[in-house]
């Protein structure tokens, strides 16, 4: 993953529901999984907690789930713990995979919230 070459990187989350693209197939989990480890970047899926579509049926209002919502949850805050936990360990920088790569016009801008 050219983007990620001579940052440091040694792992990377993703944080999407759903870990497919149908137009970025080389960013799909079973894809990630399969090359990461050949760059020595560790693979961490994170959906679950972080994800924009949670099981959580609390988190939704007509239905859409707002991250306001999400990032009360129990699970939001142990996502966010594991992100924590995980750089700490590796004391390097964790790369964040979000369906968009703009933060800033994606329901997951939460996230990068958390660490600014």
């Amino acid at each position: 993953m050219k983007p990620l070459d001579g940052h440091g990187i040694t792992a990377l989350a993703d944080v999407r529901s759903s870990s497919y693209s149908p137009y970025l197939p080389h960013f799909n989990k079973q894809a990630l999984q399969a090359y990461l480890p050949m760059a020595e970047i560790r693979y961490v899926f994170l959906g679950a907690e972080l994800g924009a579509r949670p099981d959580n049926p609390d988190c939704y209002v007509d239905g859409k789930a707002p991250y306001e919502k999400i990032a009360t949850t129990d699970a939001f805050q142990r996502g966010i713990e594991r992100l924590l936990k995980i750089e700490n360990v590796l004391n390097s920088p964790l790369f964040v995979i979000t369906r968009s790569f703009d933060l800033q016009s994606c329901d997951h801008h939460c996230v990068d919230n958390v660490f600014h």
